[in-house]
């Protein structure tokens, strides 16, 4: 059964994934703007991902990450600490499993 997934949460595997990679390559803690901007260079994100939301002004993929990583705070795969983002090694475990494993087991 392949079922199709939305495009928020294609964008969330995409970014979450690319989170995961940035903070164990920088020893599992980074600053949440450096994370990003960590990213930003990382992965390219089309026109749709990288506008800014009329309302907040925040862009759509970062919004999109910050919101999908309260499952992987909950699931134990990241912590939160004074505006750093921590890679647990349970999340480092999931992150051999691929990008959609992170959201499938969390």
């Amino acid at each position: 059964m392949n079922k199709k997934i939305s495009r928020s949460r294609n964008v969330a595997e995409k970014a979450m994934y690319a989170a995961f990679q940035v903070l164990k390559e920088a020893g599992g803690t980074l600053k949440t703007q450096e994370m990003i901007d960590q990213i930003s260079k990382k992965v390219q994100f089309d026109e749709w991902e990288t506008t800014r939301y009329e309302k907040t002004g925040y862009i759509r993929w970062v919004s999109i990450l910050h919101f999908y990583s309260i499952d992987c705070v909950k699931a134990g795969f990241l912590q939160k600490n004074k505006g750093s983002w921590i890679l647990t090694s349970e999340g480092e475990e999931v992150m051999k499993k691929g990008a959609s494993a992170i959201f499938d087991e969390a």
